[in-house]
C-alpha cells in the first residue's frame, strides 16, 4: 500500500527528485523539504530527472528555514506567498525563523506565529524535525493548518530542551498543556 502523503526531507537529490517525480505519477500529495540538499537542487542537480521547479510547484507544501525561502524567492523571482499562490496544488509554504517563530505562507495569507516558549534551551537540535513531526501528525488528522504550526512549534520547544535531536520524551499530557498554552 502506498502512503497518500509523501515528505520528500532531505536526501540525496536524484532519490529526492525521483520520489517527487514518483508521487506526481502515481497522484499523490507530497512535502517538499529541501534542507541542506537546497544548495545542490539550485545548482542543476537531478534537473534531468525532475526539473526543480516542477518539483516546487507541484508540491502540497513546502518547508523552508529563513535562509533557504531567501534562496528560494531568489531563483524563482517572486516571494514564497506569490509561489504559494502561482502553484495549484500548494496549499502551504512553512518558513521557520529559529527563535523568532514560524511564518505560514497560504493562498489565503501570510500568518506569523511565535515560538512556543521552551522551560529551557539546552541544544536547537532536532527542533525543525521535531516541528515537522508535530506539523505531519496534525496534518493527517486534518486539523487546521494553525494547529499544525502549533504542534509543530510545541513539538520543537521540547527539542531544544533536551541535548541531541532524539532525547526529547514529553507526554501526552505535557504536549496537550504547553499546545493549550498552560
Amino acid at each position: 500500500v502506498t502512503p497518500d502523503l509523501w515528505h520528500l526531507s532531505p536526501e540525496y537529490v536524484v532519490t529526492m527528485a525521483s520520489f517527487a517525480k514518483e508521487a506526481l505519477k502515481r497522484n499523490k500529495k507530497y512535502f517538499f523539504d529541501p534542507g541542506q540538499a537546497l544548495p545542490s537542487f539550485l545548482e542543476g542537480g537531478s534537473e534531468d530527472i525532475f526539473p526543480f521547479a516542477e518539483r516546487v510547484r507541484n508540491a502540497s507544501g513546502c518547508f523552508v528555514n529563513e535562509y533557504e525561502g531567501l534562496l528560494l524567492e531568489e531563483k524563482f523571482g517572486v516571494t514564497l506567498k506569490e509561489l504559494v499562490c502561482d502553484s495549484p496544488k500548494m496549499e502551504f509554504f512553512i518558513k521557520t525563523l529559529g527563535g523568532s517563530g514560524v511564518e505560514l505562507f497560504t493562498k489565503d495569507g501570510v500568518f506569523k506565529f511565535d515560538v512556543i516558549e521552551a522551560s529551557k534551551i539546552t541544544d536547537p537540535t532536532g527542533c525543525g524535525d521535531a516541528f515537522r513531526a508535530g506539523f505531519i501528525n496534525y496534518y493527517l488528522k486534518n486539523r487546521s493548518l494553525v494547529d499544525c504550526v502549533r504542534l509543530g512549534s510545541v513539538m520543537g520547544s521540547f527539542a531544544v530542551e533536551g541535548s541531541g535531536g532524539q532525547n526529547h520524551k514529553p507526554s501526552n499530557d505535557d504536549i496537550m498543556n504547553r499546545f493549550s498554552g498552560k
